[in-house]
């Protein structure tokens, strides 16, 4: 996760890999990036819509990057450098197994501290549990 342009936009990578040794068939998905308060957030159920339809075919070894991201003022840079606000992450990835059975996965990540002096910082779990069949 970085700040992008001058600094007005959060901008966030996440690498889906498929470590399996069989191919994910309509391989798709959607994210979601928002600025909440640091305390009490929540992930709105059905804020996340269905992922795209179609899709590509993952081998295995193969990666996709999800990108999103969210314009921001001064103030929620301002507080999410004081660790007051947070950038919640959430997606769904949804992929048909080599047997044409339906499979998902569904995440959620927070941006860790921000290190003094960059403009870089990582991913953790939320306090939603990740969820997948």
């Amino acid at each position: 996760m970085e700040f992008k342009g001058q600094l007005d936009y959060v901008a966030v990578r996440i690498e889906m890999f498929n470590a399996g040794s069989t191919p994910a068939h309509k391989f798709r998905f959607s994210i979601s990036c928002d600025i909440r308060p640091a305390e009490g957030y929540l992930v709105e159920d059905g804020s996340l819509k269905s992922a795209v339809e179609g899709g590509i075919l993952m081998v295995p070894g193969a990666s996709s990057w999800l990108n999103c991201g969210v314009k921001i003022n001064a103030a929620e840079r301002n507080a999410l450098r004081a660790d007051t606000s947070i950038v919640l992450v959430h997606g769904l990835v949804e992929y048909s197994d080599l047997f044409g059975e339906d499979r998902y996965y569904k995440f959620s990540f927070i941006n860790q501290a921000m290190p003094s002096g960059t403009l870089h910082w990582g991913l953790q779990p939320s306090k939603f549990p990740s969820e997948a069949n």
